[in-house]
């Protein structure tokens, strides 16, 4: 299922669905597996599941991030159990659902075959295999739902439905300059759509055309967000906060440069873990899908922290994403103190 059958599953229509046969009940499922790449849109299925089943004001108590990289996965599946405060229901993520191991695998597999019903549980990971047991069990008493990133033609029609949605319109080759010019990044495509929605709501029309590109849209700034997670990684400090700055100054999202950092800090984790473990080259490229010109460098960057501080930092980053959805704090104040504490 892609993320339109799992809105149409949320707004509780039949076509999509995937519940085991036998299920009796029309409502959605309780347990998901969010698997894929695309952090862009695993965050908008994060969010309309928060938007259909909490209320902004009471997140902050009743929904949970976590990485089963970094955290014990047992208290999570503990507060599954426990009823919402003041909200309709709880809601539990676990990022890296991949790496859960026993005994907390027992458990979640228990969990699985009878969710709690005051809770929902979303497990997320980059990849997992469909015939893994986890998989198996979610696609029988759940939903998996891919989140395989966008290219070609699949992703032009995508932001031409995303501009239509918000009451604009552009021809297609003038969509293809825009996703040339983000690199095809979601996170970037948005953020400059979000400008040129802004200037056309001043009474300039609702067409976005090739000049008006050209005038807003200077080039895309996922260069400077790798330099940013590098800069972290190098542990550079005043570089970091400096391109931290300028990215918030152009526009940038915050939850997307979160993203990335966290993305960053978990193959960094997973590139530890295996020359821990002596793992070879090839092995680890398999494992991390990190490109074979990069993986040098993030072995140094790996060198650069204790295991313990790797775990803080990336523990820091997944916490703070709930953070900035449920407690209203100052996005880019977080993020300077995440990189100052990363980068100690």
């Amino acid at each position: 299922m892609n993320i339109e059958g799992f809105e149409r599953l949320l707004k509780g229509e039949q076509a999509g669905r995937t519940r085991a046969a036998a299920a009796p009940s029309p409502d959605p499922p309780r347990v998901y597996l969010f698997v894929g790449r695309d952090a862009f849109l695993r965050e908008q299925a994060r969010n309309m599941l928060l938007e259909k089943y909490t209320t902004a004001e009471w997140r902050g108590f009743n929904v949970d991030f976590i990485s089963a990289l970094a955290d014990p996965v047992q208290p999570a599946l503990s507060r599954l159990h426990t009823p919402p405060m003041m909200d309709q229901q709880r809601v539990v993520f676990i990022n890296d659902a991949q790496a859960i191991k026993e005994p907390a695998l027992t458990l979640l597999k228990n969990y699985i075959q009878n969710p709690s019903r005051y809770s929902y549980l979303v497990l997320e990971a980059e990849e997992m295999d469909s015939k893994a047991a986890l998989h198996k069990l979610i696609t029988k008493h759940g939903a998996v739902i891919d989140f395989i990133p966008l290219r070609g033609p699949m992703l032009v029609k995508w932001v031409d439905n995303y501009i239509r949605r918000s009451g604009y319109s552009a021809e297609l080759s003038v969509i293809q300059k825009l996703v040339d010019l983000t690199g095809g990044n979601l996170y970037a495509v948005t953020n400059e759509l979000a400008k040129l929605f802004t200037y056309l709501s001043g009474g300039s029309g609702r067409e976005i055309t090739q000049e008006l590109i050209a005038e807003l849209t200077i080039r895309s700034r996922q260069n400077t967000v790798f330099e940013l997670t590098d800069a972290i990684g190098r542990k550079q400090r005043k570089k970091a906060l400096l391109l931290l700055q300028h990215l918030i100054r152009d526009g940038e999202d915050p939850l997307g440069i979160l993203a990335m950092m966290a993305r960053h800090f978990r193959q960094l984790l997973m590139v530890k873990e295996m020359i821990n473990h002596k793992a070879s080259t090839r092995e680890i490229l398999s494992r991390t899908q990190i490109r074979d010109f990069l993986l040098e460098e993030f072995m140094r960057q790996a060198k650069n922290f204790t295991d313990e501080e790797a775990v803080r930092s990336y523990r820091r980053m997944a916490e703070a994403d709930g953070l900035f959805k449920g407690a209203g704090l100052h996005a880019q104040s977080h993020l300077e103190w995440i990189i100052c504490c990363a980068t100690r």
